[in-house]
């Protein structure tokens, strides 16, 4: 059959099932004529059809009608040349092609290898970009663990091809099974995959099709992985990376809940894969089976019920057979592998391994005899898995199980027990504290329940520590109290932060008072210190911030020169750096702020190739590198500054990616994609930077719709929206960028309303306020524009009387200075506009005293000229010439040094405006 039949075939096919009973008949009688051997093949798929349930899955019902025609096509192929190569014999179909051997069919050298082809039938323009996709992931992998890519093209009818190494093999079970592997020899075989799939997450690929036939075993006892035809590209981008919910294109026997349920897939949904895959390994057989092919069925199965261990399900499938190597295999089983299967199996993503790699390194852990990190759930996992599953009865369900801990606690003190046992139960109660906290800060629910529930918590840890203690459990019990205050500030409360805090510090202070005080008493106030550094900025104090930071670096650089400092005291070196470098950075001291942050990254770095693999660190080492892009920002280095950004955004994704239901990963991302956003504005790619702004925001909206009144969430939604805002007034489009900034501050007024407003709220709004009322003034709604001006220098006031050496707070007063000259200028009140030009020159000179940040010389160059402007058009030419020429000699620097920027409104073209001013004087 050629392929213009074929086509033909295809179309009358489609148009046939559109129609039943006799119009179908009619139809095909009118459409066929006299060639009855097409009418047979359309009435033959149309039975297929019919045949074929609608709940499929993988394909639709008509997609595999149309490949039975396909199918009987392939002997067709068989001797026909491809390329170089002649076909010989069908090695396997499925999915979107058939695999052919095939051999050279020349005589420069002999070769067998494996062809892939689409079948005919499948060959739409979606199925064929998926098969380009497999191509192009598959010319990007050379593992030795991964079937190789030789060749690829298209034949003469058009169908794409490719060209693979040829594995003479057999399915990793049967190799097994057959060879009656022992349990150590089918774990270090199952490693040699896991290489593979690791190596492809490396390079931003899910395969997604996970199962025995796709993994075969050479007779050397080598695996090759094969068929990437349903892998996934990540692409450096999430959106990229997800499969649509009508894909559902699985094996449903491998599939993972959320490949079932349709959600986004990632590298998470290869390690459950994976699961399965060991679990028959070790088994025999799969951990569930699915009855039928329909969806609810597969739901059922898939995402609720619960498989045995591998051990019990070896047990089961040999019963009866007596003692021997079935028994050998299930005392093998029980415990470690057991639970490594299990935690790989979890129904949740956030519970399984966070990556192959370390699924892979725990099975090396046990085969080494060493301790494992796979664990079943105790009490503390079985109450985080509750929390979870249950987000909006979080508060009523966690007030009992932590009324029956607090019950084992009172039932200690009545019974006037041994201090040991008094210790165990602080020590269990601090313990809870600590899962609490980790569990609360994963989930999205409501911010009120949370804090409820912290909050119950906390009496709990209270009742727990009356009494005296040893050394010891004085230091966990102040370090407890830290974590109380760092989740009551990461939930927006600091009444409640500041308390703890304030008790946690005194606490540990009394720990170094003492006599044979340790290296632990000395970190534990350190970092307690950093936290109540933390807790004071929030609350605008900015001396009791700045002692207490620069107290912990003293202490952690005593610390971290012992030769017993521990990850962990490093870590928290890196972060007592950087938090000292935004105190040095918000007073104007660009370049020693500069020295903390790259010290605090030198640490962190070390830290990183140690231990790769530790969220906190990889959150503290991001930061860091966003910390030192500010700095090259400010410093005029707007590549460099990208480059860093870039550097923190690319681990953003990365820990997004292994925990995707964890929230304030989500939210660092969408920070991180801000800051890629405003790189794109620098570039001049003002329609990029609205795409990476805009999926920042859709981020930011989805958490913030589970947990409404979460503060920090919000000011991250305001930032978003607010940088929109300035590319579309940038872009000249005033009346976009008003509304954006509407609805930014609309937000930004709720938090400032809040009973427990912090200064980063009022700073928020300043701002807003300023950007508002500066688009306003050119979109001509001057009336609107005065009221939002005058809020912003009120609010600006206020900041700099809590903080005068604050460089941000000093430009935004400059900024709204110079805002209210434009209105008064436009407003035909030339008096009233210089005047506000005359405060705005003095505050941006008072912001560049001693040289300042090229932004700010910008601001003041750009507001040096608006003054000569005005008062040009009031005849005062000598003042107007003098400040002109003071702002032609900033911009011509910045412009020398490679710094001149866009500026506020564009300083690029503030200089050609400067001279020609010039030349107007002259006249």
């Amino acid at each position: 059959m050629d392929r213009e039949t074929w086509e033909r075939i295809k179309q009358l096919f489609a148009e046939a099932r559109e129609r039943e009973g006799e119009a179908r008949s009619d139809f095909l009688a009118e459409a066929c004529g006299a060639d009855t051997e097409v009418r047979r093949e359309v009435e033959s798929l149309l039975v297929a059809h019919s045949e074929i349930s609608d709940s499929f899955i993988g394909a639709p019902a008509a997609d595999a009608a149309l490949a039975i025609l396909g199918q009987r096509e392939t002997q067709g192929w068989i001797g026909r040349r491809i390329g170089a190569y002649r076909l010989l014999a069908e090695l396997g179909s499925g999915g979107m092609g058939t695999v052919f051997l095939a051999a050279r069919a020349d005589a420069e050298f002999e070769r067998k290898v494996a062809i892939k082809l689409i079948r005919l039938g499948l060959d739409r323009e979606e199925i064929v970009a998926r098969f380009r996709q497999e191509r192009q992931i598959l010319a990007g992998l050379d593992h030795p663990n991964i079937a190789r890519l030789l060749d690829g093209g298209a034949t003469e009818e058009g169908l794409p091809y490719l060209v693979m190494e040829h594995v003479e093999g057999l399915p990793i079970d049967r190799y097994c099974a057959e060879r009656d592997l022992g349990v150590r020899e089918r774990l270090f075989l199952f490693l040699k995959v896991c290489g593979a799939v690791q190596y492809a997450h490396r390079n931003l690929i899910v395969h997604r099709d996970l199962k025995p036939s796709n993994i075969l075993v050479t007779a050397e006892g080598g695996a090759k992985l094969l068929d990437f035809g349903i892998a996934k590209l990540l692409e450096l981008d999430i959106a990229e990376g997800l499969t649509s919910v009508g894909e559902r294109l699985l094996t449903p026997d491998y599939a993972s809940p959320e490949q079932v349920l349709g959600e986004p897939i990632t590298t998470s949904s290869d390690v459950y894969s994976l699961g399965i895959l060991l679990y028959q390994l070790l088994s025999g057989q799969p951990p569930y089976r699915v009855a039928s092919r329909s969806q609810r069925e597969l739901e059922r199965v898939v995402c609720e019920e619960e498989p045995v261990p591998p051990s019990t399900a070896l047990g089961r499938r040999e019963a009866g057979q007596g003692e021997g190597t079935g028994e050998r295999m299930r005392r093998e089983l029980r415990g470690d592998i057991d639970n490594i299967v299990m935690t790989a199996l979890s129904k949740e993503p956030a519970r399984r391994y966070s990556s192959v790699e370390q699924f892979a390194e725990d099975i090396e852990r046990h085969l080494a005899g060493r301790p494992v990190l796979a664990r079943r759930g105790g009490r503390g996992y079985r109450l985080g898995k509750f929390l979870r599953r249950h987000r909006l009865g979080v508060s009523a369900a966690g007030t009992i199980v932590l009324l029956l801990i607090a019950g084992v606690v009172g039932i200690v003190w009545q019974a006037g027990v041994a201090r040991a046992q008094r210790d165990l139960a602080v020590r269990a109660a601090n313990s809870m504290i600590y899962e609490l906290a980790e569990g609360l800060s994963q989930m999205s629910g409501p911010t009120e329940s949370r804090l409820g529930l912290l909050t119950r918590a906390a009496a709990i840890l209270d009742e727990a520590q009356k009494g005296p203690g040893s050394p010891a459990l004085a230091r966990l019990q102040a370090d407890s109290n830290r974590v109380l205050a760092q989740t009551y500030l990461n939930l927006g409360d600091l009444t409640h932060a500041a308390d703890r805090v304030r008790l946690a510090e005194r606490q540990a202070r009394r720990l170094v008072a003492r006599p044979g005080v340790t290296l632990d008493d000395r970190s534990a106030l350190a970092g307690i210190l950093i936290e109540a550094g933390d807790v004071h900025t929030a609350q605008g104090d900015v001396h009791g911030a700045s002692t207490r930071y620069d107290e912990a670096l003293a202490l952690f650089e005593v610390i971290r020169r012992s030769p017993g400092a521990t990850i962990r005291m490093r870590l928290a070196t890196a972060l007592a750096l950087f938090r000292k470098g935004d105190r040095v950075y918000s007073e104007g001291k660009v370049a020693a702020a500069g020295k903390l942050y790259q010290e605090s990254l030198e640490i962190t770095q070390a830290l990183a190739r140690e231990n790769a693999r530790d969220p906190k660190l990889a959150g503290v080492q991001a930061t860091t590198l966003e910390r030192v892009g500010d700095v090259l920002d400010a410093k005029g280095d707007d590549p460099g500054a990208c480059r860093s950004y870039a550097a923190a955004l690319a681990i953003r994704r990365s820990s997004s990616l292994r925990a995707p239901s964890d929230p304030s990963l989500t939210q660092s991302l969408a920070i991180a994609l801000q800051l890629a956003g405003w790189c794109a504005e620098t570039l001049g790619k003002k329609e990029d930077a609205l795409v990476r702004y805009q999926e920042s925001i859709a981020l930011e909206r989805r958490l913030l719709a589970a947990d409404p009144s979460n503060r920090s969430l919000t000011t991250n939604l305001i930032g978003g929206l607010g940088q929109i805002g300035n590319v579309l007034r940038k872009m000249g489009r005033f009346e976009e960028a008003i509304g954006w900034y509407r609805q930014a501050l609309e937000l930004s007024h709720k938090l400032l309303d809040a009973p427990q407003r912090g200064v980063d709220a009022i700073a928020q709004a300043a701002s807003l306020e300023q950007l508002l009322g500066s688009a306003l003034v050119k979109a001509g709604h001057l009336e609107e524009a005065t009221k939002h001006l005058d809020a912003a220098a009120d609010l600006n006031s206020k900041l700099l009387t809590q903080d005068p050496a604050n460089l941000d707070y000093q430009r935004s007063l400059a900024e709204v200075f110079a805002a209210r000259g434009g209105l008064a200028s436009r407003g035909g009140k030339p008096q009233v506009a210089e005047s506000a030009y005359e405060q705005a020159v003095a505050a941006c000179r008072r912001l560049t005293a001693g040289g300042g940040s090229s932004a700010n010389l910008q601001l003041l160059a750009e507001t040096e000229y608006r003054l000569a402007l005005e008062l040009t058009r009031e005849g005062k030419v000598r003042r107007a010439r003098q400040l002109l020429r003071e702002a032609e000699d900033t911009l011509l620097h910045l412009r020398a040094v490679g710094q001149l920027g866009e500026g506020s409104d564009g300083a690029r073209e503030v200089l050609p405006a400067v001279e020609r001013l010039f030349e107007r004087i002259g006249r």
